[in-house]
């Protein structure tokens, strides 16, 4: 059963030319400079700050069970029931598009698994070494906006 929001979210994007809400999504996220979860950051808007959009303090990224890396983690199994579900669905007849697929969700999940990991590491690392958590953060973030 549709939401009426859904409905709505629809029927605004088939009016963009749009054939589907999801080809409307992926439009929308090219625009983005980072992924959403570190904050709108649109090419057009380019944000010139140091600090990520969406996450301006390390102790917002790794705070134990109420951080953002926790939080993604927690979500992890989640998407990924529910994309592999749809894609069996999707591609229930067309067995080899299902496996590739999975197969990219499964890279993708495990691309951001290590970059959770990555990120956390480099926070704690740089903090080690002297720095403040404030120039820690830095540093994550400036790596994080070169590999995006």
């Amino acid at each position: 059963m549709e939401t009426e929001a859904g409905t709505a979210a629809f029927s605004h994007s088939q009016k963009a030319g749009f054939t589907t809400y999801v080809e409307a999504q992926l439009a929308i996220s090219f625009k983005n400079l980072f992924p959403l979860v570190f904050g709108k950051g649109g090419s057009a808007n380019t944000d010139d700050s140091e600090c990520l959009p969406g996450i301006s303090m390390g102790h917002k990224w790794n705070t134990g069970s109420t951080g953002l890396a926790h939080q993604l983690m927690r979500n992890m199994n989640d998407v990924s029931y529910q994309l592999d579900s749809s894609i069996k669905k999707i591609f229930k007849d067309y067995p080899e598009a299902c496996q590739m697929a999975i197969d990219c969700v499964t890279a993708s999940k495990q691309f951001v698994i290590d970059l959770i990991a990555f990120m956390s590491q480099e926070y704690a690392t740089w903090q080690q070494r002297g720095f403040t958590k404030k120039d820690a953060w830095l540093i994550v973030s400036k790596l994080m906006r070169h590999i995006f």
